[in-house]
C-alpha cells in the first residue's frame, strides 16, 4: 500500500512476497509503473485482480486481458487471481465484488470462461472465495460447493480466503468448519488473511482494516494442517497502520505453518519400502560372454513377501522385470555415449564395466544425459586404466559435454586491453583435446557405420572440438597453438601467455608465434572460436 513504499524502499524489509491489485498498475506510465518496478528490483510480486468480473452475464473483455498479460510479463507473476463475481452488467461498471445464485448452470458457464482466461494468459489462474451479504432462493448448492464446481470443471485453481469464509459463515448461518472440510486442498494455490469489521447488527463487513479475528486464525490453523503451509498473504486496505503493525500480523501466519510442518512427514513404511525396492532393481546382473543371469537371492526379502505372485510368475520374478529395465536402459544409454569404447573393449566386458561403475556411482541426477559424469573418476580408480582405454573415455566425455553445454563466448576487447587482471573466458562448449592414437577418426568411423573395423594406431593429433549454433566442429590444431591455446583457456592473459611460451619453446616455435599469432587470432574469430 501506497503509505508504506518509503519504509520498503529505504529499509528493504524482509518479507517472501507483495500482492499487488493487477486494475491499479494496468496503465501506461506514470507513478504506480516507477513504484512497481522499483519493488520488483528486490522482491517477486503476486497479481490479484478485482474487475476480470468472470460471473457476468457479458462475454470476456479481451482488450482488459490483453493489458493484464501485459502486465503479467513485466511482473513474472508465478499465477493470478480475481473474485468468483460479477462487476460489470449492461455497460456498467458497478466496482463491487457481486455474487450470483449458486446453480448448476451458473457454475458450467463460469467455468467455461475461467478456462478461455487461464488458456490466453498462459499461467495458473485462481479464483477467490467472495464475502457475501445476500442469498438467493434459487441457489441449488452450498458455496462451497459451486466454487468447488468451478474450478474443477475450469481446471484451474483456488485463491481461498479464510476471513470470507469467516464473515460469510456469520451472515448466512453456516458452519465455516464445513466449508473447510470440503475444500479439494490439491486446488489451492494461496491464502488471504485479513481482518473484518461488524454492523450494530451484527452483519460481518470485508473491510481489511482490522487485524485477523481470533476465530480465522483458528480456521487457518486447520488449513496449514491441511496443506503443510502455503503461500498466504496479510490484506490490510483501509486505516493503514505503520509497516511494521502489518507484517508482524503477517509473520504470525508463518507461526501456525511451522507448527504443522511435519503433519505430512513421510510414513516411515514408505521410506522403508522405496530402500528395499531400490536395493533390489539395482542389483547387479551377472555378465556372461552368451547373457546374462540375474542375482534374485540379493532381493530384499521384505520386498518380494509383500510382491504379489500370479500363475505365471513368482514375486521374484516380477521384480526382475524392474531389475532388468533397469540395466538393460542405463547400460544401452553408456554404449550410446562409449561407442568407441565399447568396441575396444568389446560388449561384454564395457557392460561389466558399466555395472561396476554404476554399482559404485549411482546416478543422482534426474536427467540420464548426466549418467555418465563420473565415468572418468571411475575408470581411473580400477584395472581399466590403459592410456589408449583413459584417452579415448576423455575424447567421448568431451563430445558427450559438447552437446548441451552452453555457447557464451568472451568479449575479443577484453583480450586486447592492458587493465591489471585481464584474461580470456572461453565458452562452455569449446574444449582442446590431444590424441596419441586414431582416436577420433575411429569415433567417426564406428558412428557412420556400427559393423565398420577399426584398429587402432600409433598418431599424435591436436584438436579443439566446440559446437556453436548447434553445429559441432573438429579443428585441427599444431602442437604450438595448442600449448598457446591451453595457456589462454586456463585464465592467462595473451602477454602472460606469450611470456610462458618463451620458457617453453624452441626458438623455431616462437617463430612461428611471431609470424603467424595474429593471422591465427584472425582466422579462429572469424571463424566463430570467440567474438
Amino acid at each position: 500500500r501506497i503509505p508504506h513504499y518509503r519504509h520498503i524502499f529505504t529499509e528493504k524489509p524482509t518479507v517472501d512476497f507483495f500482492e499487488i491489485i493487477s486494475e491499479n498498475f494496468m496503465v501506461d506510465g506514470g507513478p504506480p509503473l516507477h513504484n512497481l518496478k522499483k519493488i520488483l528490483d528486490h522482491y517477486p510480486v503476486v497479481q490479484h485482480g478485482v474487475s476480470l468480473s468472470i460471473a457476468s452475464a457479458e462475454e470476456l473483455d479481451f482488450d482488459y486481458l490483453k493489458r493484464l498479460k501485459k502486465l503479467a510479463k513485466m511482473t513474472k507473476t508465478p499465477w493470478f487471481s480475481d473474485h468468483l463475481c460479477w462487476s460489470r452488467s449492461h455497460g456498467h461498471n458497478f466496482h463491487d465484488l457481486l455474487p450470483v445464485p449458486y446453480t448448476e448452470e451458473n457454475a458450467r458457464y463460469i467455468a467455461q470462461k475461467a478456462r478461455q482466461v487461464q488458456d490466453y494468459m498462459g499461467l495458473p489462474f485462481a479464483l477467490e472465495n467472495l464475502s457475501t451479504y445476500i442469498a438467493f432462493e434459487n441457489s441449488e448448492m452450498s458455496e462451497w460447493e459451486f466454487y468447488r464446481m468451478v474450478v474443477e470443471e475450469a481446471g484451474c485453481y483456488m485463491m481461498l480466503d479464510v476471513n470470507n469464509i469467516f464473515v460469510s459463515s456469520v451472515n448466512h448461518h453456516f458452519d465455516p468448519w464445513e466449508y473447510i472440510s470440503n475444500i479439494p486442498w490439491e486446488k489451492v494455490i494461496q491464502v488471504h488473511l485479513a481482518g473484518p469489521s461488524e454492523l450494530p447488527d451484527g452483519t460481518m463487513l470485508d473491510t481489511h482494516d482490522t487485524p485477523v479475528r481470533p476465530e480465522v486464525w483458528a480456521l487457518y490453523e486447520e488449513v496449514c494442517k491441511k496443506t503443510g503451509g502455503i503461500s498466504t498473504l496479510m490484506e490490510w486496505d483501509d486505516n493503514i497502520p505503520d509497516f511494521q503493525i502489518v507484517h508482524d500480523e503477517a509473520l504470525k501466519a508463518r507461526q501456525y505453518q511451522r507448527k504443522h510442518l511435519n503433519d505430512n512427514k513421510v510414513p516411515s513404511s514408505l521410506k522403508l519400502h522405496q530402500k528395499g525396492f531400490g536395493q533390489s532393481i539395482s542389483t547387479p546382473l551377472i555378465i556372461h560372454n552368451d547373457g546374462y543371469e540375474r542375482q534374485e537371492e540379493n532381493y530384499h526379502t521384505e520386498l518380494i513377501h509383500n510382491v504379489k505372485a500370479t500363475a505365471e510368475k513368482s514375486s521374484s520374478e516380477r521384480v526382475a522385470t524392474y531389475n532388468e529395465q533397469y540395466w538393460f536402459r542405463l547400460i544401452s544409454v553408456m554404449q550410446d555415449e562409449y561407442p568407441l569404447l565399447c568396441e575396444l573393449v568389446g560388449i561384454t566386458d564395457f557392460n561389466r564395466l558399466v555395472s561396476d561403475y554404476l554399482t559404485a556411482w549411482p546416478s543422482e541426477n534426474p536427467s540420464l544425459n548426466f549418467l555418465s559424469d563420473r565415468f572418468l573418476k571411475f575408470l581411473q580408480e580400477t584395472p581399466w586404466n590403459d592410456a589408449d582405454y583413459q584417452q579415448c573415455a576423455h575424447l567421448e566425455h568431451i563430445l558427450i559435454q559438447l552437446f548441451d553445454r552452453k555457447e557464451e563466448v568472451f568479449n575479443f576487447i577484453q583480450i586486447a586491453s592492458t587493465e591489471a587482471g585481464d584474461q580470456l573466458n572461453f565458452h562452455e562448449a569449446w574444449f582442446l583435446f590431444k590424441e596419441d592414437w586414431n582416436l577420433l577418426e575411429s569415433r567417426n568411423r564406428i558412428k557412420a557405420d556400427p559393423d565398420a573395423e577399426i584398429s587402432l594406431i600409433e598418431q599424435t593429433r591436436y584438436w579443439c572440438l566446440r559446437r556453436l549454433h548447434n553445429h559441432f566442429y573438429e579443428d585441427e590444431i599444431n602442437e604450438v597453438q595448442f600449448i598457446l591455446l591451453g595457456l589462454l583457456k586456463d585464465g592467462m592473459s595473451i602477454e602472460r601467455a606469450c611470456l610462458k611460451l618463451e620458457s617453453i619453446l624452441n626458438e623455431e616455435q616462437l617463430a612461428e608465434v611471431e609470424s603467424n599469432i595474429q593471422q591465427w587470432f584472425h582466422q579462429w574469430s572469424s571463424e566463430g572460436w570467440f567474438s
